[in-house]
């Protein structure tokens, strides 16, 4: 990342890119955002959202939307509009879109959402597909992965373009990281799903763990530090 913004004594905003300061605004930023793919996403005074992108200033809208920033990509919510920063132009996702608690969801590869239909959408390689036709319960997602339980309690993932069942049940709780999943299973044991193939244990769900990119810890009954 070799892109910082920057106010200098007059309040004036620029940002440092490639070596040079570029010029953008004459007051302060309401608030801003870097992305690791030489992107920087803004709201200026006049509550107009603007992007700093390849050396060029550009308006993407004249209102204040909500925004948000991966490390692959910016993607904006404007009213009932979604919209993504794909290759070197805004893609509209969804033009129905259904504002809302746990309606968004997006990580550096994913988003998925909610629509007025009720209808669960994920974005994936550039395209579109629709997951479910009735609203799900709840669901997490990770840097590459996608877990939800549908309607019906049904507990599934989207992995790498595939939507896997992973259990006909929805568990307690389910922590969701790049590639893995854990959670508890039926019998209130551990169960890890990683890389595609899920992994059964008799462990007893114990009350503190995490998951990390590649990992999975917990602490034992017994008090033991131990890693998956």
């Amino acid at each position: 990342q070799c892109m910082a913004p920057f106010m200098d004594i007059n309040n004036f905003v620029y940002v440092f890119d490639a070596g040079q300061s570029n010029y953008l605004e004459n007051l302060p930023l309401r608030n801003f955002k870097v992305g690791r793919s030489n992107i920087f996403a803004y709201i200026g005074q006049n509550n107009r959202l603007k992007v700093y992108y390849k050396g060029k200033q550009y308006t993407v809208t004249d209102s204040d939307p909500s925004y948000y920033m991966t490390d692959n990509w910016m993607l904006y919510q404007n009213f009932n509009q979604i919209k993504v920063l794909y290759g070197n132009e805004f893609k509209q996702l969804e033009a129905f879109f259904r504002p809302g608690e746990d309606s968004l969801y997006y990580s550096d590869s994913l988003i998925a959402w909610t629509n007025a239909l009720g209808e669960l959408n994920i974005f994936y390689n550039g395209q579109t597909q629709v997951l479910e036709r009735t609203e799900i319960k709840r669901a997490k997602m990770g840097d590459n992965i996608f877990a939800y339980v549908d309607v019906s309690g049904t507990f599934k993932v989207f992995y790498h373009n595939q939507l896997i069942t992973l259990e006909t049940y929805e568990p307690l709780n389910f922590l969701v990281e790049r590639d893995m999943i854990v959670y508890v299973d039926w019998y209130g044991n551990i169960k890890y799903y990683q890389f595609g193939q899920s992994y059964e244990t008799q462990t007893v769900m114990p009350y503190e763990y995490w998951v990390g990119e590649g990992f999975a810890a917990y602490i034992s009954q017994l008090k033991q530090l131990a890693v998956f």
